[in-house]
């Protein structure tokens, strides 16, 4: 399998935000991936009603995590990005948009269209590491981009990416 860690570069990372709602937190990963990634123009915007439409707040242990993304076509290249919250956002639940998840790391995706595959990779790899409480704690640590990209990859290769 791929090394998806590639895709997540320091400057795709932010650190211990301190958000008010998930509007906030998509708002400012998609303007990383405007600012550092090839998006085309309305990609934030896209991402904010695909959450609308489709939530992606999943209820792990310790604390929920969020695995946004939007539609590719906005999307000209494709990357990772990674937010760790101070304290907990909600997002509403996937496939129970009636409930709401305590969100404190968000990983957002961007992959061009024609990509479904990789997609669904992506998605069995970023499942098997949230679903890994040690990893979660790991992450809740983190002080700094390097440790967050270490961590990823760590966590990859024992889990076998």
């Amino acid at each position: 399998m791929p090394n998806w860690v590639q895709w997540l570069r320091s400057d795709h990372v932010l650190i211990e935000q301190q958000y008010t709602s998930n509007l906030e937190v998509l708002s400012a990963m998609g303007g990383l991936f405007q600012e550092y990634v090839d998006v085309r123009p309305g990609y934030t915007e896209a991402l904010i009603q695909r959450e609308r439409e489709f939530p992606t707040g999943l209820p792990t242990t310790p604390y929920g995590v969020a695995i946004p993304h939007a539609d590719g076509k906005y999307v000209l290249q494709p990357g990772l990005a990674v937010c760790t919250l101070k304290t907990p956002i909600s997002f509403r639940e996937m496939g129970n948009p009636q409930s709401v998840v305590a969100v404190k790391l968000a990983i957002l995706i961007a992959l061009p269209e024609g990509q479904q595959t990789v997609q669904v990779n992506i998605l069995q790899w970023l499942i098997s590491l949230i679903q890994h409480r040690p990893f979660l704690l790991d992450m809740a640590r983190c002080e700094s981009h390097s440790q967050v990209l270490r961590i990823f990859q760590e966590y990859s290769e024992t889990l076998g990416e």
